[in-house]
């Protein structure tokens, strides 16, 4: 499935996690550069992740996680 194939609750859906990641690593102070390195991405796929501009794997959003040491339920709106 290509982005551009999301339908609106899956756009907001990956919106409120890229503002839940966002709002976790500024509490923890650190950088998008930094989590990026982290997690062993580019800063750029990172940057996409974090304005909600695609779909972000499930072995990534556990790594960004564990590099901002939350949970991945603090990361995933129910």
């Amino acid at each position: 499935m290509k982005e551009n194939d999301l339908d609106e609750d899956q756009v907001e859906f990956l919106q409120k996690v890229a503002r839940a990641i966002t709002a976790c690593r500024e509490v923890r102070c650190l950088t998008r550069n930094q989590v990026a390195k982290l997690v062993g991405i580019p800063h750029s796929s990172y940057a996409r992740i974090e304005r909600g501009e695609c779909n972000v794997r499930v072995a990534d959003l556990y790594a960004i996680a564990r590099a901002l040491e939350v949970t991945t339920d603090n990361l995933i709106p129910y």
